[in-house]
């Protein structure tokens, strides 16, 4: 099972607060509903400030989104977590 936990955005070297979503911790990725973007699939990394029950998205270092090539993988994630 997953773990709910807080997700920050590091962008352009910085991690704003007020863009931080909650997410679903899924081993080494974290499943996220971003305002605008829909259900998003990124690494998740420990927060910089490694605090529990946060997680890190490293915008500036390629870290994109899994679920924009292939859709299918939500219903695959969704099967093995259930």
């Amino acid at each position: 099972m997953g773990q709910l936990v807080k997700v920050e955005f590091l962008f352009n070297g910085v991690v704003d607060e007020t863009e931080s979503d909650r997410g679903l911790l899924l081993g080494d990725k974290v499943l996220v509903a971003r305002r605008g973007a829909g259900v998003c699939l990124y690494d998740a990394l420990p927060s910089q400030l490694g605090e529990p029950g946060v997680v890190m998205v490293d915008l500036d270092n390629g870290s994109g989104d899994y679920l924009d090539c292939s859709q299918e993988m939500l219903i695959d994630i969704i099967y093995k977590v259930v």
